[in-house]
């Protein structure tokens, strides 16, 4: 009698002990979650968010706030896009910190574009992109008031480097910095 008061304890001891083991590792999710900002995005729209002047063969060209600035925006993050139809660039943030120009309604192949990191209150994102025209090799972007919802990406991009003499090239003598805001749409 005795031995069996003995086997019942140890089996319902047993019991107890998988049932422990099973509420402590199942109890919770242990994988790290997604990073909402990963996805295919296109390019929606810019605003100037102070007064800019620009030339255009020397004829003086005034944006006032709240004007369109898409093309300044566009011009540095999508002009090296390998689409045929500029229309068809997307800006793709991927999980390892890369960015890449994608084509949509094309065979075109991804092309890796730069990084992307994101500060730790996730308030600035900062896209990097390789450049000839810089002395470092590359040319940041910094995403400032960072907004990021399961649609959109949007926020103010304080020093963004812009042509004085919009038919030149961005360079030494042609340089000026433009804030704007911007707002990139995720696409499925």
């Amino acid at each position: 009698m005795k031995s069996t008061n003995i086997l019942h304890l140890l089996s319902n001891l047993s019991l107890y002990t998988a049932c422990l083991f099973l509420f402590t590792t199942c109890g919770g999710d242990d994988e790290a979650p997604s990073e909402p900002l990963l996805g295919t995005y296109q390019f929606t729209l810019a605003t100037f968010t102070q007064a800019a002047s620009f030339t255009n063969n020397g004829t003086p060209l005034n944006f006032a706030v709240g004007g369109n600035a898409s093309d300044f925006v566009s011009e540095p993050l999508l002009a090296e896009a390998p689409c045929t139809g500029p229309a068809n660039a997307r800006l793709e943030f991927r999980s390892d910190g890369k960015t890449y120009l994608t084509c949509v309604n094309e065979t075109t192949p991804a092309e890796e574009q730069g990084t992307w990191t994101i500060n730790p209150a996730r308030t600035i994102l900062t896209l990097t992109v390789p450049t000839t025209a810089s002395p470092t090799g590359n040319f940041s972007i910094a995403i400032e008031n960072l907004s990021i919802t399961s649609t959109s990406i949007s926020g103010t991009i304080n020093s963004l480097p812009a042509p004085i003499e919009i038919t030149n090239p961005i360079g030494q003598g042609n340089i000026q910095f433009i804030k704007v805001n911007v707002t990139f749409t995720k696409v499925p």
